[in-house]
């Protein structure tokens, strides 16, 4: 198919549309009132000069110079009648904007050019059902052209005309584009659409992998990021004093400042566990030197201090928070109350039902002593601290883990899971990080004997 009849075809015929001559021109004028119909009437009439005069344009095998006017012409049909059927206005602006781009790269008029032939058979147009961030993606290839792919949503115009304009090279491809535009047996009504060499047009998970990898490695996301803004909720009660010896936590602090840097919300996840990884370990050897009360550290109690920190991550998690949850952050409640009712109310209160939050402590492989399965409802104040540590742990392990056998923790599973959709979301923001962030301040806000360290040194013998 020769490029001056690809240019023009398919926008004529979706202007005429507009017009009286449109098929459903009439029964949609006559039902409205006569104010409307002489303004549908002004309106149409207005886009059918416009249609002539683009008409004449394609007959001298030419770019059509200006589409400012029909451009305001169609923003005002819109507005006054945007329920006219078969009105596809993002695929009219989608057309006027590629041709605009071909006009400027071709200087306004270049009838060889415009006559050459272009093999429309190659490329057709796919839905892309997966998820992926990028509203618009060219890979042009520059060895097979028919390896190349694009991905485009012509529903946010301004930003589709932004990226047809910063195309630099590959700026033929446009014409196989603009060959399905405007089809009036595929009217593109999805959000987005990839074009694409024709025997992959019915292989959409390869069409979406290698595209993925083509945005990647472009330095490029194509994950949705979700966001939580919250600024620690840390009560009133957490009183910081002057003269307190928060100096020893500041390895902490610098983890709390990156913590409160972060914006994505499994990110901010990983640097507050960063800080319960310090003070699980960091635990038992405050006990050990809380114990010695300033006296001779023996290599007897070096060994007890190695004993009790060489144990598996999810032990000490677990030794950690049985301590702490027994723990009063306000006179007579203590964090195990505080962490229970918290989680009882996850439900009803943020899902519609314990399926989902049920399936995700089982994919999470968060399980009882004796390997039997836990649900929402078993949990007690007795099995809580447990339960909690076992939470803890396995968000971190689905977020740095990546093995074919657990259950990975991407942006995609957090938001819409094919089972749970974004149950996993609702109890990381609702339940965990205002949980841990809570602990986290009161334990170096509060003087106690878990994390803070009685002596800024160990004694290693009586020098007197």
């Amino acid at each position: 198919m020769r490029k001056i009849d690809i240019i023009y075809p398919n926008l004529i015929a979706l202007l005429n549309n507009l017009t009286i001559d449109g098929a459903s021109f009439a029964a949609f004028h006559d039902a409205l009132d006569e104010e409307g119909q002489n303004k549908l009437i002004d309106i149409s009439e207005k886009i059918a000069t416009e249609k002539r005069e683009i008409t004449k344009t394609q007959l001298r095998r030419e770019f059509y110079p200006d589409f400012t006017n029909l451009l305001d012409f169609l923003t005002e049909y819109n507005d006054s009648f945007s329920t006219f059927p078969n009105f596809r206005k993002t695929e009219i602006v989608a057309i006027i904007s590629i041709i605009q781009k071909l006009t400027t790269e071709f200087g306004g008029t270049d009838t060889l050019n415009l006559e050459e032939e272009v093999a429309v058979e190659d490329f057709e147009i796919v839905e892309m059902n997966e998820d992926i961030v990028q509203d618009n993606f060219l890979h042009f290839d520059t060895i097979d052209m028919t390896h190349s792919l694009f991905l485009f949503n012509i529903n946010k115009s301004t930003e589709f005309k932004n990226y047809i304009d910063s195309i630099s090279s590959g700026v033929h491809i446009l014409y196989h584009l603009l060959s399905k535009l405007g089809s009036a047996a595929a009217p593109l009504n999805a959000p987005k659409y990839v074009l694409v060499k024709s025997t992959f047009s019915a292989k959409p998970k390869i069409v979406w992998a290698t595209l993925c990898l083509h945005i990647i490695k472009n330095g490029e996301i194509i994950h949705n990021s979700y966001e939580y803004l919250s600024p620690p909720a840390i009560p009133a009660t957490y009183i910081i004093s002057l003269g307190k010896n928060y100096q020893q936590f500041s390895d902490s602090l610098g983890i709390i400042s990156e913590y409160n840097y972060q914006k994505d919300i499994l990110d901010k996840y990983l640097r507050i566990y960063h800080v319960f990884e310090n003070f699980m370990y960091k635990s038992p050897l405050v006990k050990l030197e809380r114990d010695s009360s300033g006296e001779v550290f023996s290599i007897r109690d070096f060994k007890r201090m190695y004993d009790r920190i060489n144990d598996s991550e999810i032990n000490m998690l677990k030794k950690l928070f049985e301590t702490v949850l027994a723990l009063e952050h306000t006179p007579g409640q203590t964090f195990n109350v505080k962490i229970l009712n918290r989680w009882t109310g996850l439900i009803p209160g943020s899902f519609v039902d314990t399926v989902k939050v049920n399936y995700l402590i089982d994919v999470l492989n968060i399980k009882t002593g004796k390997g039997n399965t836990i649900l929402h409802g078993d949990i007690t104040a007795d099995t809580l601290p447990h339960f909690f540590a076992k939470l803890v742990y396995a968000f971190r392990n689905s977020m740095v883990h990546n093995r074919e056998t657990e259950f990975h923790l991407t942006h995609q599973t957090l938001l819409n899971h094919h089972v749970i959709g974004n149950a996993a979301l609702i109890v990381l923001e609702n339940f965990l990080l205002p949980i841990l962030e809570d602990i986290v301040f009161y334990l170096i806000i509060n003087e106690n004997t878990i994390v803070w360290y009685d002596n800024a040194i160990l004694k290693l013998w009586d020098k007197d």
